[in-house]
């Protein structure tokens, strides 16, 4: 199974980290100069059921392609 971690920064600021030790930053971190702003949390799900729709998609077209395309022989 893979695993995901999500660390904790300060305030309502946190830093995400895939099983590839790929990250990103959520939430902001008010009061500290620069304001980090990273990905509203609501806003990543809406990216994660996007993106995972737009594979499935490309995933079957590209089988509904191949299966189309006459054999050379």
């Amino acid at each position: 199974m893979k695993e995901v971690n999500i660390k904790w920064v300060d305030s309502t600021y946190m830093v995400g980290i895939d099983p590839n030790g790929n990250s990103l930053t959520m939430g902001t971190r008010k009061g500290v100069e620069p304001q980090w702003k990273g990905l509203n949390p609501s806003a990543l799900l809406l990216l994660a059921a996007g993106s995972c729709s737009s594979y499935d998609v490309i995933t079957i077209l590209e089988n509904l392609r191949l299966k189309n395309v006459p054999d050379p022989l």
